[in-house]
């Protein structure tokens, strides 16, 4: 089981909120080959409504589905 998959377990399990939050900018600090160079910048944090759910596949398609909407709404791509 991968880390993410416990993580929608556990939250579905215990009847807590999974809380979608998106990094922009991000690469831009830290580009692909350069992990040991930080670069200035800005970073927008973008932390979207609780999902609650009893069934952690749905909980990670639903967050899945709110993060990649956001990001499209900035122009950017799902990695």
């Amino acid at each position: 089981m991968s880390r993410q998959t416990l993580a929608f377990t556990i939250a579905a399990k215990e009847h807590v909120p999974v809380v979608p939050i998106c990094l922009i900018g991000t690469g831009n600090l830290m580009p692909n080959g350069c992990e040991g160079t930080l670069r200035t910048g800005t970073v927008k944090i973008i932390i979207h409504p609780p999902i609650r759910g009893t069934n952690a596949d749905e909980l990670c398609k639903e967050s899945s589905r709110v993060i990649s909407k956001s990001l499209s709404q900035h122009g950017l791509g799902v990695h």
